[in-house]
Protein backbone atom coordinates (compact mmCIF):
# COMPACT_ATOMS: atom_id res chain seq x y z
CA UNK A 1 0.00 0.00 0.00
CA UNK A 2 2.96 2.33 0.56
CA UNK A 3 3.94 2.05 -3.09
CA UNK A 4 0.47 3.14 -4.18
CA UNK A 5 0.89 6.40 -2.24
CA UNK A 6 4.55 6.91 -3.12
CA UNK A 7 5.93 9.64 -5.31
CA UNK A 8 7.45 8.61 -8.61
CA UNK A 9 10.86 9.33 -10.05
CA UNK A 10 11.30 9.59 -13.80
CA UNK A 11 14.80 9.55 -15.26
CA UNK A 12 15.22 10.34 -18.96
CA UNK A 13 18.73 10.01 -20.42
CA UNK A 14 19.51 11.04 -24.00
CA UNK A 15 22.93 9.96 -25.15
CA UNK A 16 25.10 11.75 -27.72
CA UNK A 17 25.10 10.78 -31.42
CA UNK A 18 26.63 7.37 -32.04
CA UNK A 19 25.93 6.03 -28.55
CA UNK A 20 23.52 3.16 -28.06
CA UNK A 21 20.90 3.01 -26.72
CA UNK A 22 19.98 6.50 -27.85
CA UNK A 23 17.48 7.00 -25.02
CA UNK A 24 17.13 5.42 -21.60
CA UNK A 25 13.94 6.03 -19.63
CA UNK A 26 13.26 4.74 -16.12
CA UNK A 27 10.23 5.35 -13.91
CA UNK A 28 9.50 3.81 -10.54
CA UNK A 29 7.92 4.68 -7.18
CA UNK A 30 10.03 6.06 -4.33
CA UNK A 31 8.48 5.36 -0.92
CA UNK A 32 10.45 8.00 1.03
CA UNK A 33 9.03 6.96 4.40
CA UNK A 34 9.88 3.30 3.85
CA UNK A 35 13.39 4.21 2.66
CA UNK A 36 13.91 6.33 5.78
CA UNK A 37 12.79 3.46 8.00
CA UNK A 38 15.22 1.04 6.33
CA UNK A 39 18.06 3.57 6.52
CA UNK A 40 17.51 3.96 10.26
CA UNK A 41 17.29 0.19 10.78
CA UNK A 42 20.58 -0.40 8.98
CA UNK A 43 22.46 2.77 9.93
CA UNK A 44 24.91 0.68 11.94
CA UNK A 45 25.92 -1.06 8.71
CA UNK A 46 26.19 2.22 6.78
CA UNK A 47 29.05 4.67 7.09
CA UNK A 48 28.74 7.52 9.57
CA UNK A 49 29.02 10.37 7.05
CA UNK A 50 26.34 12.47 8.72
CA UNK A 51 26.43 11.93 12.49
CA UNK A 52 23.38 13.19 14.36
CA UNK A 53 21.10 13.12 11.30
CA UNK A 54 17.84 11.19 11.64
CA UNK A 55 17.53 9.65 8.18
CA UNK A 56 13.93 8.54 8.65
CA UNK A 57 12.92 12.09 9.59
CA UNK A 58 14.86 13.45 6.61
CA UNK A 59 13.00 11.15 4.17
CA UNK A 60 9.62 12.08 5.68
CA UNK A 61 10.47 15.79 5.43
CA UNK A 62 11.48 15.47 1.77
CA UNK A 63 8.27 13.60 1.01
CA UNK A 64 6.14 16.24 2.76
CA UNK A 65 7.81 19.14 0.98
CA UNK A 66 7.45 17.73 -2.51
CA UNK A 67 4.13 18.94 -3.82
CA UNK A 68 2.20 17.46 -6.71
CA UNK A 69 1.82 20.86 -8.35
CA UNK A 70 5.52 21.71 -7.75
CA UNK A 71 7.59 18.61 -8.48
CA UNK A 72 11.37 18.46 -8.22
CA UNK A 73 12.90 18.77 -11.67
CA UNK A 74 16.62 18.54 -12.46
CA UNK A 75 17.97 19.02 -15.97
CA UNK A 76 21.66 18.33 -16.74
CA UNK A 77 23.48 18.81 -20.04
CA UNK A 78 26.91 17.18 -20.02
CA UNK A 79 29.86 18.37 -22.10
CA UNK A 80 29.86 15.15 -24.15
CA UNK A 81 26.26 15.77 -25.30
CA UNK A 82 24.50 13.55 -22.77
CA UNK A 83 21.27 15.07 -21.46
CA UNK A 84 19.69 13.86 -18.22
CA UNK A 85 16.29 14.87 -16.87
CA UNK A 86 15.15 13.79 -13.41
CA UNK A 87 11.57 14.43 -12.29
CA UNK A 88 10.19 13.56 -8.87
CA UNK A 89 6.53 14.23 -8.32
Amino acid sequence: WMLQLARWIHVNIRQPEGERPKRIFLAFPIPFQLIGLFLNLFKGKLGNNAPGVDLEELMVTIDQHLKTDEPLYVNVDDKDGTKVEVYIG
